[in-house]
């Protein structure tokens, strides 16, 4: 058995803290959000906002930045990460700021403003610039107070206050925006950077360099292992989820488990993803898409496929049953549109068609109609 305490590397791996030397498909990012994070103007004086769907690189980005940050001056660069969905007030994350400066430092029955003052004051006296990663600020109940407050630092009467904090907040979406005051949130949409999802074959990269400079040679994880890990993680671009696989199959290796039970066991985890993220678009439809698609999953228990015209046909009788008023077949195609949207089902256009209005084949993306059809049904009864 491989003994993970010997090696370093992997033990870096493993720690929730881990930042990789090379960060494929986001280097280049990083060098250029970088450069105008660390110039010190009116447009943005050390501010960021990460916006991006889950698993694409927002946290990694921040903490590579102040990593940076720390290496260029290691003494006087501090930086200190926040998750926000743990830490649920302004007053419990200014707390864990201002103590990472001085542990000593109590703030029972002080005022938010006044913790944000004694911070200021203390980064003065120990010549300290603290930049500070608020992770998930979209799960922050109190987002209006904390950004407003760190985006309007100066205005605590503090002279070039502004030069000794940056933050960089990542969110998954911009709404939060809308919560804050017009000067806050003018000042975030000029810092506000984009990062797009990772595709299938962008985190096949990532998880090859991920193995190349971390694991050494006790450890032989495949190419084939590699690529269905991206295929599945692929499944919603979620590169942190395919890191977790990953350290899943090294964990594998480590008991000298065969490439085929590797690759078994992150098949069994495709098929689970797949299915909760088939179940999360179909908990989106609407009635009369719901009552499409059950349509369609009726047609295609006799043949595996349905056509278009015969579809539309149990549609109504369905809205009979359910005593909802029935769409135009325009309509129907819309809704058959947004479920091939959703790749909760896939259409084929046929040859001519016939009478019955049956010029497009639909087949279920998913093989299992009787679960998707009892899904549809437990929606529309409940």
């Amino acid at each position: 058995m491989v003994d993970l305490k010997k090696n370093r590397k992997t033990i870096d791996l493993f720690d929730s803290e881990y930042i990789p030397d090379k960060c494929p498909h986001r280097d280049e990012v990083i060098k250029n959000l970088l450069t105008k994070f660390t110039l010190n103007t009116e447009k943005m004086p050390g501010k960021l906002f990460l916006v991006g769907p889950e698993g694409s690189g927002k946290t990694m980005v921040a903490r590579k930045i102040c990593s940076i940050l720390r290496n260029e001056n290691k003494n006087n660069n501090y930086s200190i990460y926040v998750n926000c969905s743990i830490y649920r007030t302004e007053h419990m994350v200014l707390e864990q700021i201002i103590r990472s400066i001085k542990t000593s430092y109590r703030c029972k029955g002080m005022s938010s403003q006044s913790i944000i003052k004694s911070l200021i004051n203390l980064l003065f006296e120990n010549n300290i610039h603290l930049t500070i990663v608020l992770d998930d600020v979209h799960e922050f109940p109190d987002v209006k107070n904390l950004l407003g407050d760190l985006c309007q630092i100066n205005d605590f009467g503090i002279k070039n206050a502004s030069s000794k904090i940056s933050f960089i907040a990542t969110s998954l979406n911009i709404n939060i925006l809308s919560k804050l005051n017009s000067k806050s949130k003018r000042i975030l949409e000029l810092c506000t950077y984009n990062l797009e999802a990772y595709s299938t074959n962008e985190i096949y990269d990532i998880l090859y360099e991920t193995v190349k400079s971390n694991l050494s040679d006790d450890y032989t994880i495949s190419n084939d292992v590699l690529y269905l890990i991206a295929e599945t993680a692929g499944e919603r671009n979620d590169v942190k989820y395919a890191i977790d696989l990953l350290k899943e199959s090294i964990l594998c290796t480590q008991f000298a488990q065969s490439d085929n039970t590797i690759l078994q066991h992150i098949l069994n985890k495709k098929i689970e993803i797949h299915n909760k993220t088939r179940d999360e678009k179909i908990e989106t439809l609407s009635k009369h898409e719901l009552l499409c698609l059950l349509g369609i999953c009726k047609e295609i228990k006799e043949n595996n496929f349905t056509h278009t015209g015969s579809s539309y046909k149990s549609y109504i009788e369905l809205c009979k049953e359910h005593g909802e008023t029935m769409r135009s077949r325009c309509q129907f195609w819309r809704y058959l549109d947004m479920l091939s949207k959703h790749q909760i089902v896939s259409t084929v256009p046929t040859k001519g068609g016939d009478k019955y209005g049956n010029t497009t084949l639909i087949k279920l993306k998913d093989n299992n109609v009787n679960f998707v059809e009892g899904k549809v049904e437990s929606l529309i009864f409940k």
